[in-house]
């Protein structure tokens, strides 16, 4: 009998550059990234697009050009996210107390939820220690150890999409440390599907790994497995929205010109 086929999706993202890693039965399928930094995207052009915005001298209002921004990744967010229709995705919630910056990630973050949310997929929120936590089996891990435990534990390694050193300074891994932490994001909520279908069983991961799904805190007393999965009881799963999903298909399968891709974006608003 052939397996049903179930996709999950791991998403970090900011204004300036983030990653969508997405699983197919728990095996590495696809993954897309954005940046500003044109090196990484000429490395890999089939998993990158340049975030391409007016420069202060074209548009100096800066204002303008921050709902500019917000616009492009939202809308690159719907186009590729949902081309395959996942079933579940996990994204990294807000970390308590961080400031700098907190009200643009405030703001892509709600954009993130609100497609989530209308598109009626089932989805959850890790905070940092626990995205630490299960990744790297340590609380205080940096970008470099998520990297590393990463590339260790699953065999995946993305530092072929980083920009080529230019022999000045130390070299930038900006893309392959977002593709690290989504693809890491990706793996626990696949870990959660697994438990709850009774596939695996808390017992037979890594302490750590209990720890984050045993886990309660101040603002959330009951556990993740305590929880039901965040999802809008009212919209349609995998549903389309005004053909949407057909173009974000297409897409991500190369078969629309940067022009075209455009045009329909529009029409199909």
């Amino acid at each position: 009998m052939k397996k049903h086929a179930i996709y999950v999706q791991g998403w970090d993202i900011s204004l300036n550059h983030g990653a969508i890693v997405q699983l197919r039965n728990g095996e590495l399928d696809a993954y897309w990234f954005y940046s500003d930094k044109a090196g990484s995207v000429a490395r890999s052009k089939k998993h990158g697009t340049r975030v391409e915005l007016p420069t202060p001298t074209r548009q100096p209002d800066r204002q303008v050009r921050s709902i500019m921004r917000l616009d492009w990744v939202s809308r690159w967010i719907e186009q590729v996210a949902f081309a395959s229709q996942p079933g579940y995705i996990a994204l990294e919630d807000y970390a308590i107390g961080a400031d700098q910056g907190a009200h643009y990630l405030g703001e892509i973050g709600g954009q993130a939820r609100r497609l989530m949310w209308a598109y009626g997929v089932r989805y959850r929120l890790h905070d940092p220690i626990a995205v630490k936590l299960f990744i790297a089996h340590d609380a205080t891990a940096q970008k470099d150890l998520i990297e590393r435990s990463v590339q260790e534990r699953w065999g995946v390694d993305f530092g072929a999409c980083n920009a080529q050193s230019s022999g000045r300074g130390k070299p930038s891994r900006q893309t392959s440390e977002d593709l690290a932490d989504a693809f890491g994001l990706a793996q626990m909520v696949w870990t959660e599907y697994q438990l709850r279908k009774g596939i695996v069983h808390l017992s037979s991961l890594h302490e750590k790994e209990i720890q984050v799904f045993n886990r309660a805190t101040k603002a959330f007393p009951i556990n993740v497995l305590g929880r039901e999965w965040i999802r809008n009881p009212s919209s349609r799963s995998r549903a389309c929205v005004n053909g949407r999903c057909v173009v974000s298909a297409l897409h991500a399968r190369n078969l629309l010109s940067e022009r075209a891709l455009l045009a329909l974006s529009r029409t199909t608003r």
